[in-house]
């Protein structure tokens, strides 16, 4: 009752230990161009290019962070999974953006990742450096840092619905907006100043121009993805070994990713995914799911041109080999479905069994010499940004009548993998 009163807030019966009902709906910040001060950003494709060429894991500020914001009653969109919440281009993207551009650290603020109940308290970016700490306290790695100055500002996690007009103007005073330079425009060059930088979301632009911030963010989401997230993930993994047992004295290493949908309670059969109704699934979504009988003719023609190596095949995805119809079509003998092995160990100290599971799944895709996936799950795609160079990449279609001619998701939420083959 105690924390209650301290909330202002009732208590009540379904309400979490917070004090209201939906705390998985992340900070809005109240971005606000017209008032607020702004630092301008060179988002020209050559100039993103040359900074990301040169990229350095060890130049960041090291108190100053990038948040992201939006305008006031905008709605925060936290309900993706990780992937696309990496690459969508109002989501993690453009602060990827931002640090490689400036060098700011990016805010760690668990909350507006943990995509609902799924990933936890902590939430799936802490496979990345952005988590929770034995004490239950935010704590950032590498590029990722908690940031108390933005707490103050912006409301922590239990204080986000109470910010009142006067603590919205002292983050409008204090916190600098990045922008695209306009034309003729000198760009910034030292970012440090400020404990607090903001990314406007424009909810009209986010899909469009490539000199918005946002466009760029689009435009380069494979590439930030690679050169931030992976020395990220690689980090994390090191801090906590997660052994990986699937792969034996293989030389030839093939990850298939069988993306079966977006599971979820169908009640009206016209919301039913199309591609999944042949498996009883209820599933969204329109050919974003690919049989496993449609990767077996890619996986044979690849290994036969490795036919003088050792050559292991293991399946990532959240179902086994009994719920998945075309197991029995497969090419060679030596076939593991990840779903069917022994729980992996914790990825990080307060990581649930989703985010263990994902980070394996993560680790798979990444040690892969060879990964087949469909190019409608955002998932294979972080898993191809995050594999070795040199790495094979080929996408697989669903047979489903029509996803021969289904149009790709756009850049701004799935990128193209660079050098995949369609098979």
């Amino acid at each position: 009752m105690k924390w209650c009163m301290l909330l202002l807030l009732p208590c009540a019966r379904g309400r979490t230990r917070h004090g209201f009902r939906n705390t998985t709906r992340a900070v809005r910040l109240p971005v606000d161009a017209a008032r607020q001060r702004s630092a301008a950003l060179d988002v020209a494709l050559g100039a993103v290019e040359k900074k990301l060429a040169a990229y350095d894991p060890a130049r960041v500020c090291k108190d100053s962070v990038v948040a992201k914001g939006r305008a006031r009653g905008s709605h925060e969109r936290n309900q993706d999974g990780l992937g696309a919440q990496v690459f969508r281009a109002d989501q993690l993207a453009p602060l990827l953006l931002a640090h490689a551009l400036t060098g700011l650290r990016i805010a760690c603020r668990p909350h507006e990742w943990n995509f609902g109940d799924a990933y936890g308290e902590e939430g799936a970016m802490a496979i990345f450096g952005c988590g929770r700490g034995a004490d239950g306290r935010t704590r950032g790695a590498g590029v990722f840092a908690a940031s108390a100055a933005l707490d103050r500002l912006a409301g922590t996690y239990a204080r986000r619905r109470l910010i009142d007009d006067a603590l919205r103007g002292a983050f409008l005073a204090a916190a600098p907006l990045l922008r695209p330079a306009r034309g003729g425009e000198t760009p910034r060059i030292h970012f440090c100043a400020a404990r607090v930088y903001v990314v406007g979301i424009d909810e009209d632009l986010w899909m469009a121009d490539a000199m918005t911030l946002v466009g760029a963010a689009a435009a380069h989401s494979f590439g930030l993805a690679r050169t931030v997230l992976r020395p990220q993930f690689e980090l994390v993994r090191a801090a906590r070994p997660r052994p990986l047992d699937v792969w034996g004295g293989a030389t030839v290493r093939v990850a298939l990713h069988v993306r079966r949908g977006d599971v979820m309670p169908v009640k009206d059969a016209d919301r039913g995914a199309g591609e999944g109704a042949a498996w009883g699934l209820p599933l969204k979504g329109t050919c974003k799911a690919v049989e496993l009988a449609a990767f077996w003719p890619c996986v044979a023609a690849y290994l036969e041109r490795r036919a003088n190596e050792t050559a292991r095949v293991v399946v990532v995805s959240t179902a086994g080999r009994a719920d998945l119809p075309g197991a029995d079509g497969a090419p060679v003998a030596d076939v593991a479905y990840l779903a069917d092995r022994p729980p992996p160990p914790r990825a990080t100290p307060r990581s649930n069994t989703h985010v263990d599971a994902l980070a394996r799944d993560l680790d798979v895709m990444a040690s892969a010499t060879a990964l087949f996936f469909s190019p409608g799950s955002s998932v294979a795609v972080l898993g191809a940004a995050l594999a070795s160079d040199g790495t094979d990449f080929l996408e697989v279609f669903s047979r489903a009548p029509g996803c021969d001619a289904q149009p790709r998701a756009p850049p701004s939420k799935i990128p193209l993998v660079p050098g995949a083959q369609r098979c």
